[in-house]
C-alpha cells in the first residue's frame, strides 16, 4: 500500500475486501478512492453494497444515486444482487427511469392532478421517497431510513 497509496484501484480493493467482512473500514477506503478519482462510479457501488449488507438501505440508495449515467446499469445490478426475489436489472432500471422521469416530463399533468400551481422541493422529495420505497419493497429489501 505504501508504494501505491495514491492509486484509487488499491484503496478500492481494500474497500471491497472490507465489504465481505461487513467492516466499516469500507467507508474510509471507498472515500479515499473517491477523493483520488472523483468521477469513478465503482467506489459508490462498493459503498452501496456495504450499506445494503449492513442494513443501511437508505444510505445504499444515496450512493446509487451518485452513480453517473454510464454506471446506472451497474447500480441496478447492485440492487438486484441484494433483492430477495429474482429481478432483471435492465427492467428494474427502466422502471426506475420511468418513475423518476415522470416528475420531470409531466409537470403540467402532475400539477393538474394535485391542484398545485407549482411542485415544491417537498413534492420532489416525497416522490423520490415513494419511488425508493416501492422499488426496495418490490425487491424484497427493507426500506430503512425512508420516511
Amino acid at each position: 500500500l505504501v508504494d501505491h497509496a495514491f492509486e484509487p484501484v488499491v484503496t478500492l480493493e481494500l474497500a471491497a475486501n472490507a465489504v465481505g467482512r461487513r467492516d466499516d473500514a469500507t467507508i474510509r477506503w471507498a472515500n479515499l478512492a473517491m477523493r483520488r478519482a472523483p468521477r469513478w462510479d465503482s467506489p459508490h457501488l462498493v459503498l452501496a453494497d456495504h450499506f445494503f449488507r449492513t442494513g443501511r438501505n437508505a444510505q445504499a440508495i444515496a450512493e446509487l444515486a451518485a452513480v453517473s449515467d454510464l454506471g446506472r446499469r451497474r447500480a441496478a445490478e447492485t440492487v438486484c444482487r441484494h433483492a430477495a426475489v429474482p429481478i432483471d436489472p435492465v427492467r428494474l432500471l427502466f422502471l426506475i427511469w420511468a418513475a423518476t422521469q415522470t416528475y420531470a416530463d409531466f409537470d403540467v399533468q402532475i400539477r393538474a392532478v394535485t391542484g398545485r400551481r407549482m411542485q415544491s422541493r417537498a413534492d420532489f422529495e416525497g416522490a423520490a421517497d415513494t419511488v425508493v420505497r416501492v422499488v426496495l419493497k418490490g425487491c424484497g429489501i427493507a426500506a430503512s431510513g425512508c420516511r
